[in-house]
């Protein structure tokens, strides 16, 4: 019997589909837990040693809040996820991918502002 084990960023994108109430098709038939590795799913890429660097999700119709396991990517570079319909705030821990630079989450429906915890990481990457 082979058991295939997913990665801890894969793990956390799984965590992250919790949170949404309305997920499109190509979503759910790439992430898949059967699948150890999230680089080959849908709209994310990694680096040469399998950590998540851009989760581009355009307008795809996904609904529900963006969870706080976003702040455990921590190589993430690019977080594009503009057009869809997320609510609710923007997580805090989005502070701890302290490695990001492209941030695009226009057209969705979040509210309150942007985390300060977000505002000092990005700060330290501004030259």
């Amino acid at each position: 019997m082979l058991l295939t084990t997913v990665s801890s960023d894969g793990l956390t994108l799984l965590s992250l589909l919790t949170h949404w109430t309305s997920v499109p098709t190509v979503i759910r038939s790439s992430w898949k837990a059967s699948d150890s590795n999230p680089c080959s799913w849908f709209g994310v890429q990694c680096d040469h040693n399998h950590n998540v660097i851009s989760i581009n999700l355009t307008r795809l119709g996904i609904s529900g809040q963006l969870g706080h396991e976003i702040g455990n990517l921590y190589h993430l570079q690019t977080l594009v996820l503009l057009g869809n319909s997320f609510s609710g705030t923007i997580p805090s821990s989005l502070g701890n991918c302290s490695k990001l630079e492209h941030l695009e989450l226009s057209f969705n429906r979040f509210s309150g502002e942007i985390p300060e915890s977000y505002l000092k990481a990005w700060e330290s990457t501004v030259a």
